[in-house]
């Protein structure tokens, strides 16, 4: 074999060597920005976002999916709104937390809705969005600029994390037993759903 021959394949050697080093430190990187920073830049969301954080069943939830509600709150906790109240406040790991556990619980509604054949069609989201706007505009005239300002979503964002949640939990109580509180059946449900074994938890939130 010749000199070029081998040094050809040296070269791809170490080549290849480096790539899955660079593939390995990438990854390691990826696990502690996600997992142990909970680091919310455009680079990480955008190479890290997929990254599962919680499973229920066959339903996993994303980074991106809890860095947006997280990053939604964290909004509105410093919004005008709340300013003009006076009750701003940091994000701590509790109100972290409580973000967390609502995508796992609007993970076990949809798992619910699937069972029972329920769903809400865009139709349903547009008449309760409609519905919102006019009960709102007594005292907020401009509600895009509203959601906006209070969450830093546009109308379309606010309809799929708050409208379509909302109306599917609302469904989904009224297929309970009209003999006890069908909301308090459905917080039961979801109580005992959320602690079953094939419930996943990857991230962990300090205790104070």
């Amino acid at each position: 074999m010749s000199t070029n021959a081998n040094s050809s394949r040296s070269n791809l050697i170490i080549g290849g060597l480096a790539a899955v080093i660079i593939l390995e430190l990438l990854a390691a990187w990826m696990t502690v920005a996600v997992y142990v920073k909970r680091d919310t830049s455009q680079f990480v969301m955008r190479t890290a976002g997929f990254l599962p954080i919680a499973k229920l069943g066959a339903y996993t939830i994303n980074y991106g999916q809890f860095a947006t509600t997280r990053e939604a709150i964290k909004h509105f906790l410093n919004s005008p709104s709340v300013k003009a109240s006076g009750q701003v406040q940091a994000m701590t790991p509790a109100i972290e937390k409580s973000a967390y556990e609502r995508l796992l619980r609007e993970a076990a509604g949809k798992e619910l809705a699937a069972e029972k054949k329920i769903s809400v069609t865009s139709e349903d989201i547009d008449k309760a969005y409609a519905d919102f706007k006019v009960q709102a505009s007594s005292t907020v005239p401009d509600v895009p600029k509203y959601i906006k300002e209070t969450f830093d979503w546009n109308e379309q964002q606010y309809k799929d994390n708050v409208i379509r949640p909302q109306l599917l939990e609302e469904k989904l109580m009224g297929t309970f037993g009209t003999s006890t509180d069908p909301a308090m059946q459905f917080e039961e449900y979801l109580g005992t759903r959320l602690q079953k074994p094939d419930v996943k938890r990857y991230l962990n939130f300090p205790t104070q």
